[in-house]
């Protein structure tokens, strides 16, 4: 924490910007002082399965309830972002790792290989349709503006918003180009 004297009804820290809610804002200053958190390493070891779970952001340090994936306060991932794989399956059984970002549409950056198959097979979707992005320590989509849409679980996204996506999620661009999300949390 900041250490900043927010109004007992922020709900945001007006320096910092950390999740207020539901943070404990009772103990002394000191006691937070002295027991700020170690930052995350990787051997630090998992918590207990069914133990609460000590948010690793050196700025948050709270604990969340047992099995939490995010945490409560601060809206950061629990893990370590290293854990993360992801990937899309294409319909033509072409199953891709999205590393940081993938470009989806007709032209460069996308991949080459990915731009000649939806220049031949599906020139509906727009030369730079949407976008996944690997961070936060989960896979987002974000439609780039794209004129035929993009959907997850046949509901559109509004253009420029990012979407967090779950693991299985269904994916369409434009009419036809269907595609899966796999998410997959293990060590790298």
């Amino acid at each position: 924490m900041c250490n900043t004297q927010n109004a007992s009804s922020a709900q945001r820290c007006e320096s910092c910007g950390a999740m207020l809610i539901g943070v404990d804002l009772s103990e002394a200053q000191e006691d937070r002082d002295a027991a700020a958190p170690a930052p995350v390493t990787a051997i630090e070891p998992a918590a207990a399965p069914g133990a609460p779970r000590r948010c690793p952001h050196a700025d948050c340090g709270q604990l969340n309830p047992p099995g939490a994936q995010r945490c409560v306060y601060c809206d950061r991932p629990l893990e370590p972002e290293a854990a993360l794989q992801a990937s899309i399956r294409w319909p033509w059984t072409e199953e891709v790792d999205i590393r940081d970002c993938l470009l989806i549409g007709r032209e460069a950056p996308a991949p080459a290989a990915l731009v000649a198959r939806l220049e031949r097979e599906y020139s509906n979707v727009s030369r730079r349709h949407a976008e996944l992005r690997v961070c936060e320590g989960a896979v987002w989509l974000v439609d780039l503006g794209s004129r035929n849409g993009t959907f997850v679980n046949e509901t559109r996204l509004a253009p420029h918003q990012p979407v967090r996506l779950a693991n299985g999620a269904k994916l369409r661009f434009a009419a036809d180009l269907h595609a899966q999300i796999a998410i997959r949390h293990g060590q790298s």
